[in-house]
């Protein structure tokens, strides 16, 4: 995956325009009132998260900044990170290098290609919900709230500032490991948490969400190999963020 200077962000707005009047008009049956609506709102939805027709954009450097739009606000983050044309960005560790700048062992042959990206990338995915409610429990809350239900069955710290938990699950959900960065905290002010899978030891991953702005949650994923390490993987994605400014 190698970044190169496209405006993926006007293709994307020209093939959604395009989209968008072939849904609605149609060139041989008449649509109803319900469809239109749902086309309408399925490209609001979009919208939200990606720059579409009709935006203003704020300025920026246009060789070193790219513009990102989450929850329908405007950001300002370097290319390096950010100029993919999508709500999202990543790192690769441990070498904490951005996508656009893979670590030169990790290039093929082929143009554009990266040999083992799956395996030591950090995918970081942003989306929008205007109506999310602050007073949800934290991930952190619901560790506790299963050892007052007596389904922990065991905790223990790796190492300073880095605990696991291992909960039976009760919501349909795999058992797995829950990694806690105690001497973190995040946006909710509790310690961030990370779920990962041991149910194949050659593709299992980790998860996590949380809120970083009212409105705009990340959602990240990498191989559970990793797992060891959310504490300091964590404390680079913080960094990664705080690159974006409002525009």
């Amino acid at each position: 995956m190698i970044f190169r200077n496209v405006n993926l962000g006007k293709i994307a707005l020209l093939f959604g325009s395009v989209l968008l009047s072939l849904t609605l008009t149609g060139c041989d049956r008449t649509y109803s009132p319900e469809e239109i609506a749902q086309a309408k709102e399925k490209k609001e939805k979009h919208c939200r998260d990606h720059i579409c027709e009709g935006d203003v954009l704020p300025k920026r450097e246009s060789k070193t900044e790219a513009v990102l739009k989450l929850n329908n606000q405007f950001f300002i983050g370097p290319n390096e990170y950010f100029a993919n044309g999508r709500p999202s960005s990543g790192f690769y560790w441990p070498s904490k290098f951005p996508f656009s700048k893979a670590p030169p062992e990790l290039i093929q042959s082929g143009p554009g290609r990266l040999s083992n990206f799956s395996d030591v990338a950090i995918e970081i995915f942003f989306r929008s919900n205007p109506n999310h409610s602050s007073n949800a429990p934290s991930r952190y809350q619901a560790l506790l709230r299963a050892e007052q239900e007596g389904r922990l069955v065991s905790k223990k710290t790796l190492r300073q500032g880095l605990e696991v938990w291992h909960i039976r699950m009760n919501d349909g959900r795999r058992d797995g490991v829950w990694y806690v960065a105690t001497k973190l905290k995040g946006s909710d002010g509790d310690a961030p948490v990370l779920w990962c899978d041991q149910n194949d030891a050659k593709y299992d991953r980790c998860t996590t969400a949380f809120w970083w702005e009212p409105g705009i949650a990340v959602d990240m994923r990498f191989r559970a190999k990793h797992g060891p390490d959310w504490p300091d993987i964590y404390q680079e994605t913080m960094h990664v963020l705080s690159l974006l400014k409002k525009g």
